[in-house]
């Protein structure tokens, strides 16, 4: 007769439990260690840019084709995110961190020098504040600051991306196209496997 078969009954489920967490423990330990040394870190800090006007030596069927994403969405759910609080946006991230107002206002902005005809007096004009808003399609261009890891178990890439950069376009005073400015940074949130969990 062994050993364990004379303990009484309530000694052995402890004893079976004990060594089940150890076994638990120790794989759970392997198995997370196995998963960050099979990454081959390629790259930390690139810029990836996205442009979001069709090119003009481009077709439309051709641009459409290999740039599939919706420009709408993207601006209006990270400047959503924004405006709740959920992200942060920057002038140049880390530094010029904008509150939620400074952010509406770089979003939002009144044009006090814009001038509309009087409707009872022809000829006569009379200043008429506008309120001009960022919309997606002023969006020209995005830059991804990311690193990328390669799975060596899986063959995978990974990507994760820091931070996005919108750029708009910078224009003369008669509507020309003299370059590209930054409107602002929005930093993702960072969830490390501990914060998954």
């Amino acid at each position: 007769m062994s050993k364990l078969s004379k303990l009484p009954t309530m000694k052995k489920l402890t004893f079976i439990v004990l060594c089940a967490t150890m076994i638990a423990c120790n794989k759970s330990a392997t198995t997370n260690s196995d998963a960050t040394s099979n990454g081959v870190l390629w790259a930390s800090n690139v810029e990836t840019l996205l442009p979001m006007v069709q090119d003009t030596l481009w077709s439309k069927e051709n641009w459409d084709e290999v740039y599939k994403y919706d420009k709408k969405a993207i601006f209006e759910s990270m400047t959503k995110a924004v405006l709740a609080g959920k992200l942060k946006a920057y002038t140049s991230y880390p530094a010029g961190e904008l509150s939620i107002n400074d952010f509406k206002n770089r979003i939002e902005k009144w044009d006090s020098t814009h001038m509309a005809e009087d409707p009872n007096n022809p000829g006569t004009m009379l200043s008429a504040p506008m309120l001009l808003k960022f919309q997606a399609e002023d969006i020209a261009q995005m830059r991804f600051n990311e690193s990328m890891e390669l799975d060596t178990v899986n063959y995978t890439l990974n990507k994760k991306v820091s931070f996005v950069t919108f750029n708009t376009y910078k224009l003369t005073d008669d509507g020309q196209i003299i370059g590209l400015y930054k409107l602002f940074d929005v930093k993702l949130n960072d969830l490390s496997p501990a914060k998954k969990e």
